[in-house]
């Protein structure tokens, strides 16, 4: 249980701001456009997309250009969390 604890206080040390638009994600060469409701310095959510799946690496592009490469680490409930 310390393991769990250690990695739930570890995830949420980031600041999440809430973010509106779209981005663009680039999975296995493919452009896919979905939404972006939060962002930190360690992650983003956004809206679950068709063949997402935990472990992925994508490209993440921002509306405002910035770019960064992820993992998938989370598809649930309508949502994909992100890592960078």
């Amino acid at each position: 249980l310390a393991g769990v604890s250690a990695d739930v206080q570890d995830r949420r040390r980031a600041l999440r701001t809430p973010a509106q638009g779209s981005v663009v994600l680039t999975v296995n060469g493919r452009a896919v456009r979905t939404s972006i409701t939060n962002l930190s310095d360690v992650g983003a959510r956004v809206a679950v997309f068709d063949g997402a799946r935990v472990g992925d690496k994508v490209a993440l592009e921002l509306a405002d250009g910035r770019r960064t490469m992820a993992e998938i680490t989370r598809v649930a409930d309508g949502q994909c969390g992100l890592s960078f």
